[in-house]
């Protein structure tokens, strides 16, 4: 049996490797729609993130003390300028979806289901595990995750 020391270590390194196949996928255009239409979602339109008023990019505040004010600005009007992708879920054509290409956050039109990232989306449509759906985005996108982990059994 692992410690628990090890067995956060192990959950720790499979996250991070998540997180990678997420920003992988969300970087080349080709990759994302490879891994949008095995979820089944169906393509509407590209806008930028400020122009879908149901699901606004979060507020950067000035950490107190900083004064390069003009930084913080910009960054703030960037995050409306990123590009977010308007789907429908097949068969119910009054409940949108929107998903970010910043960090793929994403939700529904009613709030009702969202989640911070790619992988959270593709396990909420699989109906399976976030590490199932890892796999799963990693085999679409072309990277293995076999070995993820693997340091850590025994």
């Amino acid at each position: 049996m692992r410690s628990s020391s090890t067995t956060n270590v192990a959950r720790g390194d499979a996250r991070h490797a998540w997180d990678a196949i997420g920003g992988e996928a969300l970087m080349e255009p080709g990759l994302l729609a490879r891994v949008l239409a095995a979820t089944d979602l169906i393509f509407l339109m590209s806008t930028t993130w400020g122009r879908l008023p149901w699901f606004q990019p979060p507020y950067v505040r000035r950490p107190a003390g900083a004064v390069d004010w003009e930084f913080w600005a910009r960054l703030n009007c960037s995050l409306r300028d990123y590009e977010a992708h308007l789907l429908r879920l097949p068969g119910d054509p009054w409940r949108p979806l929107a998903l970010e290409t910043f960090q793929g956050s994403w939700r529904t039109y009613d709030g009702a289901n969202r989640g911070g990232d790619l992988i959270s989306l593709c396990a909420w449509r699989w109906d399976c595990r976030p590490g199932q759906a890892a796999h799963r985005v990693g085999h679409l996108i072309g990277i293995d995750l076999s070995r993820v982990g693997a340091r850590h059994a025994g």
